[in-house]
């Protein structure tokens, strides 16, 4: 018996013993506090009542704050008879809200009042009230809807756009690319430092954590991607699908690749002559329709459950889902030309803008393709973005985000790849402005006369031309005498990279009663053939061909003598000139001021900047 006392005393011991850790532990008092793994407990009565008794004392100082506010508004003799005359039993918040419309801080803040028109009456302050000491000590009090007011943020102050960032091998320029890239600035750089690796991780995460927040848009694209062709397009969506988990790929597949049934040996045989470059967009194998509309939606992936035991192996991290050709109200990317946004916009513009109204980011992965198309196609769908629609059906206003309501693209991220920089892909860029900043890379293309495998005498020209406005009579007048002086020559072949210059330039031939033979992308077969016989037989003196009907087709013609350039072309310089291949012609390449980017991108970044610098009309190079 004695032994069993003991222990019972052991056991309270222990007890007491535990109950004054817990007390250490968790206070003093251990009964009023929650335990651990269980909800709180509700608050006393007592502590509800002073809530009560502090809000009621709030309410009644802002009130009698608004009072004084009221009554030191400047009233005219007529007011203050009416006043003087009418009854002081009417509540304070009834006449408030009659004058005026009040919207602020129930405590101190700021207020204004305005009339129907617009016009500000008066704006006065109220600070230092009693109340506020003990609002200080609650800050979870609620306040009246109709006095708060939040302030939509600020947008951010533009950043410094860095020009000129020179991409090399060293991985610091290529951190600044990718920093820049998730920074949300608008970056025109080449393919190489701006490749569908770096951007569609950043399109999938923006995608996926914008579809999180409350906040809303117009509609649900937020994302829109600019391709050349369907093929292009298909390769694209290759390499998304090694970081999104898609569905129904077999029929895009089907929609945008070519039946392997229907390329022959003679297809490839005649595209592998015509180089490189034109196969990488032109094979036989890849689509080349270009209208077409690809809608999707991404959504993130479920997380699987555990079956509690540990594994060695490790196990990687779920694909997000993607659905693709959902309807556009419910697709968070879209996938188009710019063509076929065009005819979209002239079918029903109002779907058309209402679906590119909330645009946050736009991705050109082959621009000067995109260029090469049409420019003026690609201008008007970059302008046609980031509208504001003409129905607002079905928008929550109270969860749109403030900026939105702007109608400005300035929170709009650009990404343009390219393989060479012109001044129209540079135009483009620059009217597309960004609050977070944009960013230029520097091509660093070396020089394209060490590259063509003739000998050849490459002479450059520059045209008086004072302003932007008269860079199409400059060339004009140059035409004018160019074709005064090679009417009665042969041999000579006049490559035209803008359309519209060639139109002129054809007009003025035709009133020169020159004899020619032109090739243009809507040149048929025969004539092309036809064409080019005549000129190498000596029936037609002169050849005119401009820069599309070069991209599409790469035709090579045979007899030239002499190359003229009005104006210098990108890509295509040593392309067109080894088309030719002939030994000893004479190679004119005609510029302005405005085409240094041009020239920059054929003679090389140091010869450019002496012929920046020289005051010469002429440079000749060997």
């Amino acid at each position: 018996m004695p032994s069993f006392k003991k222990k019972k005393k052991d056991k309270k011991k222990k007890k007491g013993s535990a109950q004054s850790s817990k007390s250490k532990y968790w206070g003093e008092d251990p009964e009023n506090l929650e335990k651990p793994g269980k909800k709180r407990k509700k608050e006393s009565e007592e502590k509800q009542q002073e809530k009560k008794r502090l809000k009621e004392e709030r309410k009644q100082a802002s009130a009698a704050a608004v009072d004084e506010s009221v009554q030191s508004l400047p009233r005219s003799d007529a007011d203050s008879d009416s006043d003087s005359d009418s009854d002081d039993s009417q509540p304070v918040g009834s006449t408030l809200t009659d004058l005026v419309g009040l919207t602020g801080k129930a405590s101190g803040g700021s207020f204004s009042d305005s009339d129907d028109d617009g016009d500000s009456v008066e704006s006065f302050s109220d600070s230092g009230s009693e109340s506020d000491e003990e609002a200080a000590e609650l800050p979870d009090l609620d306040t009246h809807t109709w006095l708060s007011c939040e302030e939509p943020p600020p947008l951010p102050s533009k950043s410094k756009t860095v020009n000129d960032l020179s991409i090399t091998s060293n991985s610091e320029d290529v951190a600044s690319i990718n920093s820049a890239l998730h920074s949300y600035h608008s970056i025109l750089a080449p393919t190489a430092s701006l490749s569908p690796s770096k951007v569609l991780p950043h399109l999938t995460s923006h995608v996926l954590n914008s579809n999180a927040l409350e906040k809303c848009q117009f509609t649900r694209v937020k994302v829109l991607v600019l391709l050349p062709t369907r093929g292009m397009c298909l390769k694209l969506m290759e390499k998304w699908r090694s970081i999104v988990d898609f569905d129904d790929c077999e029929r895009l597949e089907e929609e945008y690749g070519v039946p392997e049934d229907t390329i022959t040996e003679e297809d490839w045989r005649k595209s592998k002559s015509k180089g490189k470059s034109f196969n990488r967009f032109f094979a036989p194998n890849i689509n080349n329709d270009d209208d077409f509309k690809l809608s999707l939606s991404l959504s993130r992936p479920d997380v699987p459950k555990s079956s509690g035991k540990k594994s060695k192996k490790s196990i990687p991290p779920p694909k997000p889902r993607g659905k693709l050709h959902t309807p556009y109200d419910a697709s968070d990317v879209l996938l188009t030309t710019p063509l076929s946004l065009t005819l979209w916009a002239e079918r029903s513009k109002d779907d058309c803008v209402k679906y590119l109204s909330s645009l946050e980011i736009i991705y050109l992965p082959h621009s000067s393709f995109n260029h090469l198309q049409n420019p003026q196609h690609l201008k008007s769908s970059l302008q046609t973005c980031n509208s504001t629609p003409y129905s607002t059906e079905g928008v929550d206003f109270s969860k749109l985000h403030p900026f939105i309501l702007d109608s400005s693209p300035r929170r709009r991220q650009l990404l343009m790849s390219s393989d060479f920089n012109t001044k129209e892909l540079n135009s483009i860029f620059n009217q597309a402005p960004n609050n977070f900043g944009s960013v230029k890379a520097s091509f660093g293309l070396t020089s394209q006369l060490k590259k063509v495998n003739l000998n050849l005498t490459h002479t450059f020209k520059r045209l008086p031309c004072t302003s932007y406005s008269h860079y199409l009579k400059s060339y004009l007048l140059s035409t004018s005498h160019l074709l005064s002086s090679i009417s009665d020559k042969k041999g000579v072949l006049i490559y035209i990279p803008d359309y519209l210059l060639y139109t002129h330039v054809r007009v003025e031939m035709l009133k020169k009663n020159i004899k020619h033979v032109a090739f243009t992308e809507y040149s048929r077969w025969s004539e092309v053939q036809r064409g080019r016989s005549w000129f190498y037989h000596g029936k037609r003196g002169v050849a005119v061909m401009t820069g599309r009907a070069f991209f599409y087709n790469r035709y090579k013609v045979r007899g030239v003598d002499t190359v003229y350039f009005l104006g210098p072309p990108g890509w295509e310089y040593r392309e067109v000139l080894e088309g030719m291949g002939r030994q000893g012609m004479e190679v004119v390449t005609f510029f302005t001021k405005w085409d240094m980017i041009n020239v920059k991108g054929i003679v090389g970044e140091e010869e450019c900047k002496r012929i920046r610098k020289s005051d010469a009309e002429s440079f000749c190079f060997e």
